[in-house]
């Protein structure tokens, strides 16, 4: 059994005069695998963190759509659990990255080999795409995307959004596929670097 571990953490070490030591520790997790891959302070003083859960027990109540979900966890300022709700579809969906990109709005990256079924509403143009979508503050889903391609495989890296300006963000990626699906420009060779640019 693997759980989600949020740690305050801090660090036995002087940084410009100051001592770090070990703070509050929480978990949260299910009978199966579940990862963290991103956690971020939020505008209302809390935290949000996404990643991926397989099960529905323990600390998650609410339904598992497929194999495996994105796991989002809103936390207050204090750690407690606000909310926790899975999104995904009949196969596996890992969430990897999480920005807020304005007050109350949240866009999750990650990957998605499920078809449109469960919470998830959009095609995959091939077997593994980018699977991006918006939640407000209270973990309703406002929109979703796919990206991809047809032959490929689209695969994020960790860390991989960020708020560029106002009105776009960039998604970086890695892709096998060549110009098909959503994807205009042809690869390179077996795996190329890919950024996607969303923009408002």
């Amino acid at each position: 059994m693997k759980i989600i571990l949020v740690l305050s953490i801090f660090l036995s070490f002087n940084l410009v005069g100051q001592t770090f030591n070990f703070g509050t520790q929480q978990h949260w997790g299910t009978t199966g695998d579940d990862p963290i891959s991103k956690i971020i302070k939020t505008s209302d003083g809390g935290y949000i963190a996404v990643g991926f859960v397989e099960n529905s027990n323990n600390t998650h109540t609410g339904p598992v759509y497929g194999l495996g979900d994105y796991w989002v966890i809103k936390l207050d300022n204090l750690y407690n659990v606000v909310w926790e709700k899975a999104i995904g579809g009949s196969d596996y969906d890992y969430a990897y990255d999480i920005i807020e990109y304005e007050t109350d709005r949240f866009l999750i990256s990650g990957e998605s080999q499920s078809p449109i079924s469960g919470s998830k509403t959009v095609s995959n143009y091939g077997s593994s795409d980018i699977w991006i979508v918006s939640i407000d503050i209270s973990g309703n889903i406002i929109w979703q995307k796919n990206y991809g391609t047809v032959d490929g495989f689209e695969t994020l890296t960790f860390n991989s959004s960020v708020k560029m300006s106002s009105n776009e963000i960039l998604i970086s990626c890695s892709t096998n596929g060549s110009a098909t699906g959503s994807k205009t420009i042809p690869s390179y060779g077996s795996s190329d670097y890919y950024i996607i640019s969303l923009t408002t």
